[in-house]
């Protein structure tokens, strides 16, 4: 089967909530997301004015995941952050990933972007190496439990 990435468009998000809930809760991430959050997650990053978001979709265009994230200034760089990354679960192991992947970074780059940052977490860092992604010296996550 063929595959293809396009902008994600708003119809797009109910689709893409269920496939996100669902790639999250795979033995990588173990995160039980609530479908309605995911939507809402989604629709606020498809709705920032700066959004670079992406579809991954077959040859009967179907959806079957997603790369969605902003383009914002920092010091004197374009930096995308990459705020979701996802694969149909169901599609795992026909390296729709890697698919996904090259073609954001192609993407990226006809879009004059520098740096492409984003957060993962465990073995995943592996998968990102392969395309010459690394870790960040001296830049830490940070997170404070406010309840």
């Amino acid at each position: 089967m063929n595959y293809s990435i396009r902008k994600l468009k708003n119809s797009d998000i109910k689709e893409l909530s269920k496939i996100m809930k669902n790639a999250f809760l795979n033995e990588l991430w173990k995160e039980d997301w609530d479908e309605n959050i995911c939507f809402e997650r989604l629709s606020i990053f498809s709705s920032i004015s700066s959004s670079f978001s992406f579809t991954l979709v077959n040859e009967n265009n179907e959806i079957c995941g997603a790369a969605i994230g902003y383009i914002v200034p920092f010091v004197n760089k374009m930096e995308y952050d990459l705020q979701e990354f996802f694969i149909d679960p169901k599609l795992s192991k026909n390296h729709l990933g890697t698919f996904l992947m090259n073609e954001l970074i192609k993407e990226a780059k006809i879009a004059k972007i520098d740096t492409i940052k984003f957060y993962t977490a465990g073995n995943l860092y592996k998968f990102y190496n392969k395309f010459g992604y690394k870790m960040i010296e001296n830049e830490y996550l940070m997170d404070l439990d406010i309840k």
